[in-house]
């Protein structure tokens, strides 16, 4: 309530002076004064959600010039990334240090044709490969006790394009105490 109280008492204070802007000058009053309660509603959404700074409009200013520039480049080099998706990404055990058992399906795409092949990181070890393709789907049998991360490689060249993980986490910590039963 506190700040719809503040924007109103700014709305009516900016419009006031431009109300009396307006009958001070002449030449405003030949062009319509621009809705002063627009302007502060826009600034106020671009606070909330503000332009990329990567844009392509050219500017006058050498260091957003620069900043531009350098965005654009990383856009250009993370051309060949791929994106890595699974599904679940979370397996839950009963216990801690047990086994956990899901199956995982694998979907995987990348920005041009290629050779790819799904790789497990811990174990270093090749699951799928496929040659002159853009996406792809593998199903996986989990079974581990342990977070394991899988990574997207281009075949030929070893380069990582994306890497996602299966976390491993359970219900209950696990006992090694026996527990004695009495009736009473």
């Amino acid at each position: 309530m506190y700040f719809k109280g503040l924007i109103l008492a700014l709305l009516i204070g900016i419009s006031q002076s431009a109300q009396s802007q307006q009958t001070n000058s002449p030449e405003l009053n030949k062009s319509p004064e621009p809705n002063k309660s627009l302007e502060l509603n826009d600034s106020l959404e671009l606070k909330n959600s503000p332009e990329p700074e990567n844009s392509l409009e050219p500017s006058n200013s050498p260091e957003l010039n620069a900043k531009q520039a350098t965005n654009t480049e990383l856009i250009a080099t993370n051309a060949r990334a791929g994106q890595l998706s699974l599904q679940p990404n979370q397996c839950v055990a009963l216990r801690k240090n047990r086994d956990c058992f899901a199956t995982i399906e694998m979907l995987w795409s990348a920005t041009e044709k290629g050779n790819y092949c799904l790789v497990t990181r811990s174990p270093k070890r090749a699951l799928a490969c496929w040659s002159n393709a853009e996406q792809g789907t593998f199903v996986y049998q989990f079974a581990s006790r342990n977070t394991i991360e899988f990574i997207l490689i281009e075949q030929n060249s070893k380069q990582v394009l994306s890497q996602s993980k299966v976390e491993v986490s359970w219900l209950y910590n696990s006992t090694n105490k026996r527990r004695r039963w009495r009736l009473f």
